[in-house]
């Protein structure tokens, strides 16, 4: 039997574990890799902590997904495993749905009410969270995230490690590049190639004026 290994037990990674179990009834889920060993303190009923990200020793039968919920930490985490020759899996939820002809990279997590659309290229380790919406004839990049209800409109094309927050959406058919962040609410109206977008429609947040020594 494979053993699923989730890298966090933060507060996604507990979410995951539950998301598994329902989606992968064939799957032994073997614990966490998490440098915090008192994290599932308090918490009934989860797997353990059986090592760190950094010093677990891959198995023969196991494979791995990320319970990591920020875009920036996500994909860096999954790497080191990835790099070590880990297999990465997807854990599609049954109350989630993906559309015909889109492909899943590795990794990926598909949370209960959330929607892939047809025709999608989704990168690896994507995740796409509760009653998010992906439209039809998205391209993803490899690590990004989108919070519940969060929805980039069809034809979008998003870079690497992007983040869309909570209500925040983008009209079809623009781009946003590399570690783009995306506020809760915010409406994408136009192509970003950097930078934190706030607001309706969604401006670049200025930079702090820093103190000069």
């Amino acid at each position: 039997m494979k053993r699923l290994i989730i890298i966090g037990a933060g507060k996604f990674g507990r979410e995951l574990a539950a998301y598994a179990e329902e989606s992968l009834p064939g799957l032994e889920i073997a614990g966490f890799l998490d440098s915090r060993p008192h994290v599932l303190d308090g918490y009934k009923g989860y797997p353990p902590i059986i090592g760190t990200v950094e010093d677990h020793a891959i198995g023969e039968n196991e494979v791995f997904v990320c319970g990591i919920g920020y875009a920036e930490s996500r994909l860096a985490y999954a790497e080191i495993i990835e790099h070590r020759g880990g297999k990465f899996i997807s854990v599609v939820h049954p109350r989630a749905y993906v559309g015909k002809n889109t492909i899943l990279g590795d990794g990926c997590v598909i949370a209960p009410g959330a929607v892939v659309s047809t025709d999608c290229k989704i990168g690896r380790h994507v995740l796409v969270n509760v009653n998010a919406h992906i439209g039809h004839d998205c391209v993803i990049g490899d690590g990004s995230v989108f919070a519940p209800l969060s929805c980039p409109g069809s034809s979008s094309k998003l870079g690497r490690r992007v983040f869309m927050g909570i209500g925040a959406c983008m009209t079809p058919d623009h781009e946003l590049g590399d570690d783009v962040y995306v506020a809760a609410g915010a409406v994408v109206t136009n192509s970003v190639t950097s930078g934190v977008l706030m607001g309706v429609p969604a401006r670049a947040k200025p930079p702090s004026k820093g103190t000069q020594n």
